[in-house]
């Protein structure tokens, strides 16, 4: 029973690899000479369960190393190029720059069997999350492109991504939203503010969404009016060794908009503003937030105790706080 079970293992090891071999064979060899655990059923079920994760990530790895019936490499990032690389293509015309080929419905259907391969073979990795949206875009599908991008963290300044997705956005004219301005400008904010982000942004939302309704303005609209254009479109695979654009949708950096910036601090101040307020904390520049916090943890801390603000009589060597039994 011994020898066969070496044989087994020793059988699929080289199927799995030349280290599983290895490993095999020391495991046939401790078997064969006597050396094994006490419970040599665990033992055995042991090594069969290793061998049956080495053989399941040999066939994940050899899915993932065969595309179009050629081997090429398993790293995520030179996995997509090589699918990017094989996308039907074509000069624009006095150019260096290509252009996605979609002429027939097969190549359309390559540029969108990418996009779920690069998402499948990235690993949910940013840059090729990225290009998977890229190659969507490409293949003429604007809503699958912009589902596929990677959302961007509200306390991260991402600009050129931002101007990517709201490229998208005024294309398919979707609204323009306050977690968008946070990526496009950077989150504006005092610390204070940074550290209740998440309905500061919701805040912004209202404010774009009450400016638009009101004074009848379409903001992605205006700002692409005023703000830098590629000649050739929206820019494809940035970082990757390629040059490759299409229209639609236009390829607008939204970041150089001369309007779109001083409104863009103006909302985000303001709803920080407006959080401040309805938290009894002073607005930005008026007062020291540190001293209203206090003022609310003491009131909290010591309810037999009554606590004034800006007690009259007291200097500021010794605060602003005063208390007295209620």
């Amino acid at each position: 029973m011994l020898i066969l079970l070496m044989i087994f293992v020793v059988i699929v090891g080289f199927q799995v690899g030349f280290l599983a071999a290895v490993l095999t064979f020391i495991v046939g060899g401790i078997i064969l000479a006597g050396k094994t655990p006490n419970n040599l059923e665990e033992f055995k079920k042991h090594v069969i369960t290793i061998l049956q994760e080495l053989w399941l990530k040999r066939n994940i790895s050899y899915k993932k190393s065969h595309l179009d019936g050629e081997l090429i490499a398993t790293n995520p990032y030179e996995l997509t190029s090589k699918i990017i690389d094989r996308l039907p293509k074509i000069k624009i015309a006095n150019s260096f720059y290509e252009k996605p080929d979609i002429s027939s419905p097969q190549n359309r259907k390559h540029w969108i069997e990418a996009a779920y391969q690069i998402c499948e073979f990235g690993d949910g990795e940013d840059s090729p999350r990225i290009w998977a949206s890229d190659a969507a875009v490409g293949g003429g599908n604007l809503e699958l492109g912009l589902s596929l991008f990677p959302e961007i963290a509200l306390l991260s300044r991402r600009s050129v991504q931002a101007s990517s997705i709201l490229s998208l956005k005024l294309e398919l004219g979707l609204p323009l939203t306050g977690q968008d301005l946070l990526a496009l400008f950077g989150p504006q904010l005092t610390n204070y503010g940074k550290s209740h982000i998440e309905p500061i942004c919701d805040y912004v939302s209202i404010q774009i969404d009450a400016l638009q309704k009101h004074e009848n303005r379409d903001l992605l609209k205006e700002w692409s009016d005023d703000c830098a254009e590629v000649e050739f479109g929206y820019s494809l695979f940035n970082g990757h060794a390629s040059y490759i654009h299409c229209k639609p949708p236009r390829g607008l950096s939204f970041e150089l908009s001369k309007s779109a910036e001083p409104l863009a601090f103006r909302l985000i101040r303001e709803a920080e503003n407006v959080w401040r307020e309805e938290k009894g904390i002073p607005k930005v520049g008026e007062g020291w937030v540190s001293e209203t916090e206090l003022y609310y943890a003491l009131n909290v801390a010591f309810p037999d105790l009554e606590v004034e603000q800006h007690a009259s009589g007291l200097t500021p060597t010794f605060g602003a706080l005063f208390s007295r039994r209620r």
